[in-house]
């Protein structure tokens, strides 16, 4: 039978499946929406992005979901150890074998080739965001479409770019509020560091073998410093006594990782050195990173985000020697963090616009502009006639400031203001609006920062 005819046999069979029970549509596992609760926080997260990026002199690329198989697999077919049972693969009605992307960076790494970057000032910096695509466990933080933000820095041999890259990631953190977080940083040294490093782990995992779960057997063949990604404790347990590739860095790759950590002291970023830190991917050279927020780096929970420098992979991907360094943050764990930071300040809108009649809802909308570009988050309801329908939304919303516009608010150009609060109101000018929320707002910035202080 051919292969279209196979195809339209098998649309018919579901089909029929459908049509003679009952087809319940829900999202696949690992897979979900994000609600407008959670919206507000991803808007902040790429404004803080786009800001950042430009600050640092990064240029924004899109990439492919899709992409060629081959992108993610090396010589012979063995592939970056992420894929080996985590991608999602399938062929094309036009024959090619291709992926849902595991991962950001060879996509950037075969754009820079494809697109003629090499003929760019180096270094190239490039950002971009994306989903990825991972069939593992889902757990908590952690799902199969994921959302990723990627720096990259290409054609850079110094140490300083690690230090950069590190630098922008923390003024991100910082532009969203996430400011008590701790950088875990390790060397893995050069090619040549690490042959003569696996070999000894070689000779220590013989030993030790048969204490060893199956994952790290398969990672002991391909890469026997992959073992140390290892979450079981018994493996743990083994690996204590294992030797360490800081413990056999040459004397250039002492000095780079060396002036790593004093770009760091110079910055003020807080580090911590991790000598069993190897990441999850198998082509960093040099320095690799996480970024944890302190606290989760005990429990080993998910990172908000990390990255090293891939010396090699452009070479890998046909092009010459081309050293690079890059790093990815986890949107959906920024965002999570950021969500847990609301809800613990009780953080809601600051004011909500309430309207009543046509003609004051008409100067509604424009104050509605007005107050967002003084700075102002807004919440309304437009669409309801009600002023006791608009009340309870704000009251159920929690949020303190009610501007009434009514139709003689509207002559006048005045706006009552109730205080949800303390259950005062007052009536104020509309040129005046902009200053007494100002006013309002440092208010309570100055009462929460003294309630924050208190319960420290």
């Amino acid at each position: 039978m051919g292969r279209r005819k196979l195809r339209q046999r098998q649309a018919e069979e579901i089909v029929k499946k459908r049509q003679s029970e009952h087809f319940s549509l829900q999202t696949l596992r690992g897979m979900r929406d994000i609600y407008a609760h959670e919206a507000e926080e991803w808007v902040k997260v790429r404004r803080a992005v786009d800001e950042m990026a430009e600050r640092f002199s990064f240029n924004y690329l899109e990439t492919p979901i899709l992409e060629n198989l081959r992108l993610y697999l090396r010589n012979n077919k063995e592939s970056f150890s992420v894929v080996n049972k985590e991608m999602y693969t399938f062929e094309t009605r036009g024959g090619d074998e291709v992926a849902l992307r595991p991962e950001i960076t060879p996509s950037i790494v075969r754009a820079y080739l494809e697109d003629g970057m090499q003929s760019w000032r180096h270094p190239v910096k490039l950002y971009t965001f994306g989903s990825i695509f991972r069939y593992e466990r889902p757990q908590e933080g952690r799902y199969r479409q994921a959302h990723q933000i990627d720096f990259e820095m290409i054609g850079v041999e110094s140490s300083i770019a690690e230090a950069q890259l590190i630098q922008t990631a923390f003024a991100i953190l910082r532009k969203l509020g996430l400011e008590d977080v701790i950088v875990e940083i390790n060397s893995l040294g050069c090619r040549d560091c690490q042959r003569e490093y696996q070999k000894q782990l070689k000779r220590y995992f013989s030993r030790v073998k048969p204490k060893l779960c199956e994952d790290c057997k398969r990672r002991m063949q391909k890469n026997p410093m992959r073992v140390f990604d290892c979450k079981e404790e018994k493996c743990q347990q083994e690996l204590a006594e294992a030797p360490l590739i800081m413990d056999n860095l040459c004397k250039a790759c002492n000095k780079h990782f060396k002036e790593v950590k004093e770009y760091l002291d110079s910055l003020a970023i807080p580090y911590r050195i991790n000598v069993k830190l190897v990441r999850g991917l198998d082509y960093y050279t040099h320095t690799v990173f996480e970024i944890w927020k302190e606290g989760d780096e005990v429990s080993r929970q998910n990172a908000l985000g990390g990255g090293g420098r891939y010396d090699h992979l452009v070479e890998e991907f046909g092009g010459k020697f081309t050293p690079a360094v890059g790093f990815a943050f986890g949107m959906d764990r920024l965002v999570a963090e950021m969500m847990k930071k609301k809800k613990k300040r009780g953080e809601s809108p600051f004011v909500f616009l309430a309207q009543l009649g046509d003609k004051s809802r008409h100067q509604a909308l424009k104050l509605f502009e007005n107050l967002w570009e003084a700075g102002f988050p807004v919440r309304e309801s437009f669409t309801k006639t009600s002023l006791r329908t608009q009340l309870k939304i704000a009251k159920q919303e929690k949020i303190r400031w009610v501007l009434v516009l009514g139709y003689k608010e509207t002559i006048d150009e005045s706006i009552i203001i109730r205080d949800q609060k303390l259950g005062l109101q007052q009536i104020v000018s509309q040129k005046e609006l902009v200053d007494f929320l100002k006013k309002q707002r440092k208010i309570e910035e100055k009462e929460t920062k003294e309630l924050e202080k208190n319960r420290q």
